[in-house]
């Protein structure tokens, strides 16, 4: 069978793309209403391809559309960021675990380069786009895509909470997490599972911290607003 590319289902995917991207990293972020309109005009497409990309992500519970025109980037209560953090642990220890004995020197020589990398990043929105590579590139080397696909799941309801958090309190981020990459690394290096499940662990629970204190600074300053 030979199929020929349907214009319109690549410019639907692009669309998507663009909009998944602005919703993960913070451009649009949680609790924001948008319109079909606002959206078609910035990204230069008619509001057809637009509709078909937001029902993808409302499909993966990114937005709301309580009706035709109106669209809702869902937000997380604590209680949501908690539960999703627990999850995040058990997946993600269990696939650095298996990554830290299957692993490959050629990945760690990769996953070096990006921690360095990371230490020498230029703004937030670089440094969390580095951070999502290097752990995502150790859960890789569980060689369990399944597991992969789960975790990135999971990863992708708190991302715009990281970018919105580095803006938020920048300066009390890096040096933790940059201790954590280390001792994730070294666990590798020496292939020892325990050394690096307890600096991921450490990792997790740094992020999930900063990201509940954030929220519960904001609904406080936002309850003192009325």
């Amino acid at each position: 069978m030979k199929l020929q590319k349907v214009r319109a289902a690549s410019l639907q995917d692009a669309v998507y793309q663009e909009l998944f991207q602005a919703i993960i990293s913070g451009q649009i972020k949680p609790g924001e209403k948008i319109t079909i309109e606002e959206i078609a005009k910035h990204v230069n497409t008619s509001e057809m391809p637009v509709r078909g990309a937001l029902a993808k992500l409302e499909a993966r519970g990114i937005v709301s559309i309580p009706n035709k025109r109106k669209i809702i980037v869902n937000e997380l209560s604590v209680e949501d960021v908690n539960q999703i953090y627990e999850i995040r642990l058990l997946l993600e220890c269990y696939a650095v675990k298996k990554a830290s004995i299957l692993r490959s020197g050629k990945t760690l020589a990769k996953l070096q380069k990006l921690s360095e990398r990371m230490t020498e990043a230029e703004n937030e929105f670089e440094y969390l786009n580095l951070n999502r590579e290097f752990h995502h590139l150790i859960y890789s080397e569980s060689q369990m895509p399944q597991l992969l696909d789960l975790i990135s799941q999971m990863w992708e309801k708190t991302s715009p909470y990281l970018y919105i958090l580095m803006d938020w309190e920048k300066d009390k981020l890096g040096e933790s997490y940059i201790k954590n990459h280390l001792g994730i690394l070294k666990g590798l290096e020496n292939k020892d599972p325990e050394e690096s499940i307890k600096w991921l662990t450490n990792d997790l629970n740094k992020a999930r911290e900063m990201i509940v204190k954030y929220m519960r600074e904001k609904a406080s300053a936002d309850k003192n607003k009325w």
